[in-house]
Formats: structure tokens, sequence, C-alpha cells
């Protein structure tokens, strides 16, 4: 069986593009939530505020981490996709 080289490039480029498509919308709605985690941090206080301020600044880490790590598997995959092409 012959492989397609031209429609397997064709699919890791969408997938590229819907990679970079559901970061753009991570990062939009992250940026969102840590705008309102700044308004909510303003007006709570006491124990619980603080019990729920390290657990969001432990997702806030988690969440840049994987958008930078899916950021450098998006501008590999392009590398590599690109290095496909002929000369």
């Amino acid at each position: 069986m012959a492989v397609n080289v031209d429609h397997l490039k064709e699919g890791l480029r969408e997938y590229n593009l819907s990679l970079n498509n559901h970061l753009e919308q991570l990062q939009s709605d992250f940026d969102s939530l840590m705008g309102h985690y700044a308004h909510f941090k303003q007006e709570y206080e006491g124990q619980a505020a603080e019990e729920f301020k390290t657990v969001w600044e432990q997702t806030a880490i988690w969440f840049d981490d994987y958008i930078k790590s899916a950021k450098n598997l998006a501008s590999t995959l392009e590398e590599r996709v690109d290095s496909l092409d002929p000369m």
C-alpha cells in the first residue's frame, strides 16, 4: 500500500490549525478568568479566600504550563510538516 505523503501533510496541517485555534480560545478564556479572579480577590477575604487563592494559583500555573507546552508542540509540528515539503 502506497503512502500518500500529500494527504498526510494536509492532515497534519489541519491538526496544527485545530491546535492553534484551541490555544487561542484557551488563552482568551484563561485571560478572562484571570480578570474575573482579580476582581474576585479584591472583594473576598478570610480563610476560604486564602484556600481558594492557593488552589487558584496552582491551577493558573498548570494552565500556563499547558499552554506553553501546546505552543511548543504546535511550533514543532509546523516545522516538521514544512520540512516534508520539497526543496
